[in-house]
């Protein structure tokens, strides 16, 4: 099981950790949000949990490049529906008042992932890839079926406020009963689409969201390189990776999510300030971090401080949306 698959260059590597996954998993995600407001969520996320992990199965066993493209792209097709369906859960198990924090405990999962992906490093240095691979999908499929078990389906807007809307007089009920049908479902993702972007909050939200996530995305792959290239501790870096990710963006998200809870009442604005100055703090320490190359230990501790400082501007930003 230790068998490489031949001609792997660090350009298909960039392919598989960009294009072919970031393309297909952001495009899905544009429309698993719609089949999120019709379908069971519970269902949708157990089924996609089970789904994602059939999909490293399937790249375990695979000896071609084009293959492993494949695979990755699926995954992308399932994982798109994590996010949305996660945070329509959220939004009905919890009350306007407790949502960020929330929202704080669900981000957490991503950086805890990102932590374990650092620890794999020493799984694949004694089992080697394809059996690392079935490891974390016997890992994922107990998750998903899991969700069957422990997951119930909340009454969806069971904290919107409802007004009794008066009785309808039989005009009415006439004028609604030659009233023209509803918009199919293309119409109305367009139409909410359209309502996100010329909202002028929500549009902000999504630039920086875009940004943030670039900027996240480039941090995580450059610093594997960096680090490694550097100071030629593969090994090390993974292990001390994974405890400043998960110490750092638990830490983080939990302190941007109690603060935007907590002050909202206080100024309408303090979601936009925590997701803003976070993101801010985290430049100067990055900068430290990758300009300097005195010390493992030096630099490391800048990078668990980029984690500390900047990784709590997601849930505040979802809980504004």
């Amino acid at each position: 099981m230790k068998v490489a698959i031949k001609n792997f260059t660090p350009f298909r590597y960039g392919i598989l950790a960009g294009p072919v996954f970031t393309i297909i998993f952001a495009t899905l995600n544009l429309c698993s949000g719609t089949l999120a407001d019709k379908m069971s969520r519970k269902n949708l996320i157990s089924i996609a949990a089970i789904c994602w992990s059939l999909t490293s199965v399937g790249t375990a066993f695979t000896h071609t490049f084009a293959m492993v493209c494949f695979y990755r792209s699926m995954l992308g097709v399932f994982e798109a529906f994590c996010g949305p369906v996660s945070y329509s859960l959220i939004v009905d198990y919890f009350p306007p008042e407790n949502r960020t924090i929330a929202n704080s405990f669900y981000s957490i999962g991503i950086f805890a992932g990102a932590g374990l992906a650092s620890i794999t490093v020493l799984i694949i240095s004694w089992v080697g890839w394809r059996d690392a691979y079935l490891s974390v999908a016997s890992f994922g499929i107990l998750a998903g079926v899991a969700s069957f078990v422990l997951i119930k389906e909340p009454i969806r807007g069971r904290f919107e406020i409802q007004k009794a809307a008066p009785p309808k007089s039989e005009v009415q009920k006439a004028e609604d009963a030659t009233a023209p049908k509803p918009p199919g479902l293309f119409r109305r993702y367009a139409e909410g689409f359209l309502a996100l972007i010329k909202c002028r909050g929500t549009l902000w939200i999504l630039i920086g969201g875009c940004c943030r996530y670039w900027q996240g995305y480039t941090l995580s792959y450059f610093a594997v390189a960096y680090f490694n290239g550097t100071f030629d501790k593969a090994k090390i870096f993974g292990t001390t990776n994974a405890i400043a990710v998960l110490v750092g963006g638990f830490t983080s998200n939990i302190i941007g999510g109690y603060i935007s809870d907590k002050y909202d009442n206080v100024n309408y604005r303090t979601k936009s300030y925590v997701g803003l100055w976070m993101s801010l703090l985290g430049a100067p320490f990055s900068a430290v971090c990758f300009l300097t190359s005195f010390s493992f230990s030096f630099s490391m501790a800048m990078l668990f401080l980029v984690y500390l400082v900047c990784e709590g501007w997601m849930a505040p930003n979802m809980s504004m949306i």
